[in-house]
């Protein structure tokens, strides 16, 4: 390097696009906080074809090869393709976000065998939770990271006693449950309650199917839809509960950002969420045994906290979260040339002797070999 030529930085690609006001606020907050110290790059034709970087992480894999439209599809398939063997000959590192455990809808024969390709190369997985479902010495764990408010924020009202609705938000998918939810919040017999349904879907038989149930009770409002953060930050204050009525669930941007506001959520109870509720409190974070149903509802709804308001996450803050995955990236980048079980091996060391990594979960101290105890 000739003197007084700074270094290069870091270059990681992403794997999703840039992100815009319609985005997920994860890729947002995630790509600010890390944009601080290294070069982002996101997902696009070019950078999948010749675009130069050091590390690829992955976050949703589907994103990688598959597009809406049979032959935008076909081409983003081939450019994931060709994106995996550049990774392959180059030996580029990938770490991968464990956004869930598993799919959510099967990928078929051509899409899972893409998908284990890319899991192959994976020499980082990040948890996003603290979940005893993890396996910590083959991960590191990052949590999700919380949700600032925006740039002008609403006057922000304390949850009152008096606040009677419930409120769900997001992606309307099959898997979420929405149904159930209709059924058990109709089964409720509180006449001032009000359940409102916000969010968009790309499945206009499945938006048909819910406005059906959705007519069954007129204490409930379905309003299919793309719901902006000015909107979005509305319902939140209006609301006394944000119900996830999955069946299960792993992680949830949605029990993240309610928390975040000061709202309660209720959940199926599981190994994610009761971490979840050990971390913020039982006043915040209320469990149901599945399938969800009318005295969840009503007993979430009678056991309103007095005097408490707002869930403490400490640990969740963009500074940190954002320190951490660059401190990650470098690990991982610096074993890149060790074979992949010495890289990983190498990578997970680091990460338990980092009093970072340490400071943010106990579960960082746990290498290869070691018994988790259950924790």
């Amino acid at each position: 390097m000739k003197p007084g030529k700074r270094p290069r930085s870091l270059r990681v690609l992403m794997s999703y696009a840039t992100p815009g006001e319609t985005s997920n606020p994860f890729t947002r907050n995630l790509s600010d906080s890390v944009g601080r110290s290294v070069d982002v790059r996101h997902l696009s034709v070019r950078q999948m074809l010749w675009g130069r970087f050091d590390l690829f992480h992955v976050h949703w894999p589907e994103n990688i090869f598959r597009a809406s439209g049979r032959v935008r599809n076909a081409v983003k398939t081939v450019c994931g393709v060709v994106l995996m063997l550049r990774i392959e000959l180059l030996r580029i590192p990938v770490v991968y976000s464990q956004h869930n455990l598993k799919p959510h809808e099967k990928p078929g024969r051509l899409y899972g065998a893409l998908y284990g390709w890319v899991q192959r190369r994976v020499r980082a997985n990040i948890y996003l939770n603290e979940s005893s479902e993890n396996d910590p010495p083959a991960g590191v764990t990052i949590l999700h990271g919380d949700y600032p408010r925006p740039a002008a924020p609403r006057a922000s009202r304390p949850m009152a006693a008096e606040k009677s609705t419930v409120l769900f938000f997001g992606l309307l998918r099959r898997y979420k449950g929405l149904e159930t939810l209709f059924d058990a919040f109709a089964g409720t017999n509180d006449p001032r309650l009000r359940l409102r349904v916000r969010g968009s879907a790309s499945d206009q038989a499945y938006v048909n199917e819910l406005q059906s149930l959705a007519e069954v009770d007129p204490r409930i409002t379905f309003e299919p839809g793309f719901l902006d953060d000015d909107e979005l930050e509305r319902e939140l204050e209006e609301a006394a509960l944000v119900v996830l009525p999955y069946v299960a669930v792993y992680n949830s941007g949605a029990a993240i950002l309610a928390l975040s506001r000061a709202r309660r959520i209720l959940a199926p109870a599981g190994p994610s969420t009761l971490s979840l509720q050990n971390e913020v409190g039982g006043d915040f974070v209320r469990l149901f045994d599945s399938p969800l149903n009318a005295h969840d509802i009503a007993r979430a709804m009678d056991e309103q906290p007095r005097g408490t308001t707002s869930a403490v996450l400490p640990r969740r803050d963009w500074s940190t979260i954002g320190a951490l995955h660059v401190r990650l990236y470098m690990l991982t980048v610096a074993n890149r040339t060790l074979p992949a079980n010495a890289s990983a091996a190498a990578v997970r060391h680091g990460v338990a002797v980092d009093p970072l990594f340490v400071r943010h979960s106990i579960r960082n101290t746990l290498v290869v070999g070691f018994d988790d105890g259950g924790l």
